[in-house]
Order: C-alpha cells, then sequence, then structure tokens
C-alpha cells in the first residue's frame, strides 16, 4: 500500500529564478501572454538597428527604467510575434501588458514546478516550530544567555547541541528521511505584486517588478512526499541505545500522520497573526481577502493541511519567530535587534525615529497580495492531501 500525496495550488505560487525578463519578449493575444526566446527576437532586427548607438546605450543600461523603456520600444518595433513560435505562455487577465520587467518562475522544459527542497524546508521548519513550542521556556532562557555571553547570534542547530552534540547529527538524519520530490503543473498566470506597510496609511504601494506565477485550481498527485523507512529503521537500530537527548521526540516527526498535525499547526498559528492584523489594521479587506483569511483558519483539512510557499510570504512564514513575540512578548521586543529583526542588525537598538529598520510590535510591517484585473489572491497557498492506494 503506498501512501501518495495530492498537492494543489490554491493561490499564485512564485518561486523565482532571481532573473527577470525584459518586456518586449511577451506579447499579449486576448488574456494570453506569449513568451519569446529573446534570441529569435533580436534576429528578427536589422543588423543596422542592433548596431545603432542610441539601441546600444539602452541595452547597456537596461536597468534604468527610461532607458528600458526605450528598450522595449525599439525592440517591439516592426517585429511580427506571430511569425515566431511562443516557448510558453501564461494567463494575463489584464487590459495591456503591465510596463516593466518580469520576474521569472522557475521551470525546467518551460514547465512550472514546485522544488521537493522547498516543501522539504517548509515541512522543517514546522517540525522545529512544534519542537521549539514544546520546549519554549528553554529555547528563551537559551536565547537570552547566548545574546548575554557570546558574539554568535543564537540559532535551532547550535540550541540542540546545548542538550546533546549528537542531537545535531540526528536531526540531519531525520530530515534526510523525509523525501519531497519536485512538483510539476502545466500552467503559468502573470500577477502584479501589491505590497504595502499596513500600519501607515499615508505610504503608498511599494514597486515591484510583475511576476510570473503557477496558476491557481491545478493539482498533481503522486509520492510527492514519503518517508524513506529503510532510512528510519537504520536510525532506529543504530542510534536506539545511545541514549540521546530527544531522540523518541525526533523519532516521532518521521510519520506522516505527525508531519501533518505540526504543519496544520503552523499554518494555522501563522495565520492567527494575519488576521489579529487584520483587525487593527483592515489591509486585506480592501481586496475581499480578509473572507478568505478566515476560510483557510477554519477549514481543516482533514488527510492534509494547507502551507505557504515561495516569494512574498511573510517572514512569520519562514522562521520560528512569532512563537517567541506571541508566548514571550518582552524578550522579542527586548532582543528583536539583534536576534529577530530580518534585516542586516544593528548592534544596538537604532536610536530616535530610524526607518531603516522595522519596530518589533509592527514586524512584518509590510504585507503583499497578488492582483491582475478580476482577482486578487493571498499569495502562495497549497493545499496538501494524502490518500492511500492499494
Amino acid at each position: 500500500m503506498r501512501i501518495k500525496t495530492k498537492i494543489t495550488i490554491i493561490t499564485p505560487v512564485h518561486i523565482g529564478t532571481g532573473e527577470e525578463k525584459m518586456n518586449f519578449e511577451y506579447d499579449k493575444k486576448d488574456n494570453v501572454l506569449y513568451c519569446y526566446d529573446p534570441k529569435e527576437l533580436f534576429l528578427c532586427k536589422a543588423s543596422k538597428e542592433l548596431l545603432d548607438k542610441r539601441f546600444l546605450n539602452s541595452l547597456l543600461k537596461s536597468n534604468d527604467g527610461s532607458k528600458r523603456d526605450e528598450l522595449n520600444r525599439m525592440m517591439k518595433k516592426d517585429i511580427d510575434y506571430n511569425k515566431l513560435k511562443p516557448i510558453y505562455s501564461l494567463r494575463a487577465d489584464f487590459a495591456k501588458i503591465p510596463k516593466g520587467n518580469i520576474s521569472e518562475q522557475l521551470k525546467s522544459l518551460n514547465k512550472p514546478y514546485i522544488p521537493g527542497s522547498s516543501i522539504k524546508g517548509a515541512i522543517m521548519n514546522a517540525i522545529f516550530y512544534d519542537f521549539i513550542k514544546n520546549h519554549l521556556n528553554d529555547f528563551c532562557k537559551y536565547i537570552k544567555n547566548k545574546v548575554e555571553t557570546s558574539k554568535n547570534e543564537p540559532d535551532i542547530d547550535d540550541f540542540l547541541k546545548k542538550y546533546d552534540s549528537r542531537l545535531s547529527d540526528l536531526v540531519k538524519q531525520i530530515s534526510n528521511c523525509i523525501i519531497c520530490r519536485d512538483v510539476f503543473y502545466e500552467n503559468l498566470v502573470l500577477v502584479e505584486p501589491i505590497r504595502k506597510n499596513v500600519y501607515d496609511d499615508k505610504k503608498g504601494k511599494l514597486s515591484l517588478s510583475n511576476i510570473e506565477c503557477i496558476d491557481v485550481n491545478q493539482t498533481c498527485d503522486d509520492e510527492f512526499i514519503k518517508i524513506n523507512t529503510d532510512r528510519k529503521n537504520v536510525i532506529i537500530e543504530t542510534l536506539k541505545n545511545d541514549n540521546i537527548k530527544f531522540y523518541d521526540e525526533f523519532i516521532e516527526y518521521l510519520s506522516i500522520d505527525k508531519i501533518i498535525k505540526v504543519c496544520r499547526s503552523y499554518f494555522h498559528d501563522i495565520l492567527d497573526e494575519e488576521i489579529e492584523m487584520e483587525k487593527n489594521n483592515s489591509y486585506y479587506v480592501q481586496e475581499g481577502l480578509d473572507k478568505k483569511l478566515n476560510e483557510f483558519y477554519e477549514d481543516t483539512v482533514s488527510n492534509g493541511f494547507y502551507m505557504r510557499i515561495g516569494a512574498n510570504t511573510n517572514y512569520f512564514f519562514k522562521t520560528v519567530s512569532y512563537l517567541i513575540k506571541k508566548n514571550d512578548s518582552n524578550l522579542y521586543n527586548k532582543y528583536f535587534y539583534k536576534v529577530f529583526s530580518p534585516k542586516d542588525k544593528p548592534k544596538d537598538e537604532p536610536k530616535g525615529k530610524n526607518k531603516a529598520y522595522p519596530l518589533p510590535d509592527k514586524m512584518p510591517a509590510t504585507r503583499t497580495i497578488y492582483v491582475d484585473d478580476l482577482y486578487a489572491y493571498y499569495p502562495g497557498v497549497i493545499k496538501i492531501e494524502f490518500y492511500k492506494e492499494n
């Protein structure tokens, strides 16, 4: 009997390559955006145009907004996209192609995918969150002692070594038992990310590149997440009599039922922070997403869980920081700039109103949503469900 995994894209997911595509690489027909090979597009231009000083200057300075726009205009001029074969397409519910560069979605052979490493990283973060929740007082004492006695920043690996030097290796072996495969999908969508400071209405939205995303309402099912029982048994046989601290606790994480439990709890806890923020700031209600947050919160997936993954999820979804903020706000505030701030940390708390650094009680200060002309989305939500197949 195999345990299979069904992974559904609930809201657009962006796993970026770190690269951006120029606007001229796309052409829009109706609500479909077609992407073309830039090499073929350059071949459509006459040598005289390509060697023009003005063109070369715009190409050299393409990161500059005005030069970028000039390059896009020059490249689009006189190109008949109908004679070229697109390399892939995206749903694009925009009246016009948005200006500016477009952040590229990770693909293989032009098929978008979520790397197994991203899913595994999110699972391991939920496991660490659960473990620290069970040992919260000790972890808070460790943070305080580490900051006051060492120049090195506290981290979970060091916390584990404090109890037993072998724990770090055990956790690596536990991680190696959790197998997560890449998940491929067919369809892409173009969205505009809107990032705003939720605590300051006077600040407008921050300028971000439009992005390619894995489109919604797509499902893949296979053995995407599984426990390697052979590796698990080797750990049990070789370490069961070694009296490693927390050994039994970490072995328990090597079951699908336990993974479901901790990932569901983690998503629920962090979403609770979003909902509490919304009560005081009415940020998501502007796009009608407040109801969606509550739907996610109330929907307990019986055989699985929701997960947030990819870009534009706030930093609480990628750390254990909220656990400290929620349960020991004094510690969180006191050591925020030394431990919990995602920005490069100053040696001491910034003096005066230094806006370069976030305030601990208003962190994360910015939130991001995705929009097009028809819809608004809470970024990066997938649903993971498990079922048995004979």
